[in-house]
């Protein structure tokens, strides 16, 4: 965390009026010092706690209401993250240079400066001296913090606080000191779970059996921004003791009735940090041995398409007898709407869920997922079907493309599974007018040809279109040595669009460090600038540190007479920086 120009320049004016020898202290009257604190809580900077936290100290009164009402707001708002930051001393080393009062708090302290439980921002206080550096101040400070409950919240404060209360109805007036006693219990959660993992056993110990205590007693309130959910979650990777019952009783928590507003809104992942709500999920599987049937109906109609696949695949662990939500109709009829989900791992694991759940159409699910848009799931489809009927995806791929010849799913199947026989149809998409049907095809006859598809490929390289040049290239790379040089350079020197001259380029590079250095030369000497420059990045890299620091290959003599004898004729025309590098580079294996 760091301080912002304005709070450095308030926290600097708090300094001096601290100092008895300034001038400034002279002007600077309590009431400015209180109306400087102020200002700090409405910047809403957590990093200014450790330097408010002097002023709870203060001998004058107002000063330190000043500084209990900035510490209570600041905490109010502080995220789980900012609020672990407070955990690192440095923040308060570093604060402790302006003031000596903090540090000198011993534990007999605590209670006075926390005041009595008739004044604003107790909780808050305690909250604070729960991160002092002296761990005798820390225990002292969660005891107190554990004596505050709902039981304990002073109600004639709160009808101090807000006059219109006298006149409120009666239902409605404790129905508001309800949910502000909440608000006040809900304030000291946060120390007290940070304080689970202290280097004090004795304390780590107090604030875990608290903590629990209120999570089964039903006591243990959720703000609004789920800080607490998040701090618990965060405990999975504290590592000093184990916190694995807490998360399990925070999970068991949340996915009671009485919190299932709360549970949707957390699953849902609509306003919330993704990363928070994925988590919960995730230890929430992992703690139930049969998942909870509310977390997965909430899940499986997720906003974020993570937790949709998480309780996708929980769903495998809930026995379809033992299913009361969930009965094998509903099942059938989510897993049949996640096959058509936009994610791709969510249709493959409902496919999967599908086939297993009703064995007797498994081959329909699986010729479902065949036409599917992701060559994975159709790959994973004919591995299954071939299992059930060697020949099955082949057939019905056949069939799919005769009753709609136009149907990608259908071509991309068939160029997946098909077979020599299916030859002359694949090469057809080879020049089909569409880039995708183009791709299928060149696919299709690289697999079933492998290197003798190299002279068939090869035209593809120059392509008008950047899809159909990259398939070609990425088709050609497990043979790129047994290419001819010469016809690369061709494509670079001749095709038509600037991107397969470039990917030209990036295969001659592939073929060897030094074999390629003659070629790229004379790609950098008679091509037109802009392919000039990108052979003459090719080259650059291979001499870069992070290539040349892991090649190691020793040119040989006919290579390194190749290399020189393009340097010689073409020196004039190659940029001198380019020869200088070349140069240093051969120099390295003489």
């Amino acid at each position: 965390m760091k301080l912002s120009t304005a709070a450095w320049d308030i926290v600097n004016q708090l300094a001096a009026s601290e100092r008895r020898q300034s001038w400034f202290r002279q002007i600077l009257g309590s009431r400015d010092v209180s109306g400087l604190l102020r200002k700090l809580g409405e910047l809403n900077e957590p990093a200014v706690l450790p330097y408010v936290a002097h002023f709870l100290t203060s001998a004058n009164s107002g000063t330190r209401a000043a500084a209990r009402e900035t510490v209570a707001a600041l905490l109010e708002q502080i995220s789980a993250r900012d609020l672990l930051a407070l955990e690192e001393q440095s923040l308060w080393e570093q604060a402790g240079y302006r003031g000596q009062d903090w540090t000198r708090i011993q534990p007999a302290d605590v209670a006075a400066i926390a005041g009595s439980s008739d004044l604003r921002g107790r909780a808050a206080v305690l909250s604070l001296l729960s991160f002092h550096k002296n761990g005798y101040v820390r225990q002292e400070a969660v005891r107190l913090l554990t004596g505050i409950d709902t039981s304990s919240v002073n109600t004639a404060l709160i009808l101090r606080d807000y006059p219109f209360l006298k006149d409120a109805p009666e239902s409605m007036r404790n129905r508001f000191i309800r949910d502000m006693a909440d608000l006040e219990v809900c304030s000291v959660l946060p120390a007290l779970i940070i304080r689970q993992n202290d280097w004090v056993k004795p304390i780590a110990e107090a604030a875990q059996r608290e903590v629990r205590r209120r999570i089964n007693d039903g006591i243990f309130t959720i703000s609004f921004s789920f800080r607490e959910v998040e701090l618990i979650l965060l405990m999975e990777t504290w590592h000093r003791y184990d916190h694995s019952d807490v998360i399990c009783d925070m999970v068991n928590l949340l996915l009671t009735e009485e919190q299932g507003m709360k549970l949707s809104h957390l699953v849902g992942a609509v306003t919330l940090d993704p990363k928070l709500c994925r988590t919960f999920v995730r230890c929430a599987l992992t703690c139930l041995e049969i998942p909870s049937e509310r977390l997965l109906l909430y899940g499986l109609i997720s906003k974020d398409p993570v937790i949709r696949y998480q309780c996708c695949r929980g769903l495998r662990s809930l026995p379809v007898e033992a299913s009361q939500e969930l009965p094998f109709q509903d099942r059938m009829l989510f897993l049949e709407r996640l096959a058509s989900d936009p994610f791709l791992p969510v249709r493959s694991e409902a496919f999967r869920q599908l086939a297993a759940l009703d064995p007797a159409n498994a081959v329909s699910r699986w010729e479902a997922a065949l036409l599917d848009r992701s060559r994975s799931i159709q790959e994973m489809a004919c591995y299954y079907l071939n299992r059930i009927d060697p020949g099955h995806a082949v057939r019905f791929c056949r069939d799919a493309v005769v009753q709609n010849p136009e149907s990608l799913p259908a071509i991309e199947g068939l160029a997946a599974v098909g077979e020599e026989t299916d030859l002359e149809f694949l090469r057809t998409l080879c020049v089909h007018p569409f880039p995708s049907r183009r791709c299928a095809g060149i696919r299709a006859v690289v697999r079933l040809l492998q290197r003798d598809a190299i002279s068939e490929v090869m035209p593809f390289l120059r392509d008008s279109s950047p899809r159909v040049v990259r398939t070609a290239g990425r088709s050609l790379r497990p043979w790129i040595t047994q290419i001819a040089s010469e016809d690369l350079l061709a494509v670079v020197l001749k095709a038509d669009t600037l991107y397969a001259r470039s990917y030209a380029c990036e295969l001659l590079a592939a073929q060897g460090k030094w074999s390629s250095f003659p070629w790229l030369l004379e790609a950098v000497v008679h091509s037109e600038s802009e392919t000039a420059a990108v052979a003459a990045a090719m080259i650059q890299s291979w001499c870069s540190a992070g290539q040349s620091y892991r090649v190691f290959t020793r040119p040989s003599a006919e290579e390194r007479e190749k290399i020189g004898e393009m340097l010689a004729r073409f020196q004039s025309q190659i940029p001198e920086q380019l020869v200088q590098q070349i140069e240093r580079e051969l120099s390295l294996y003489s």
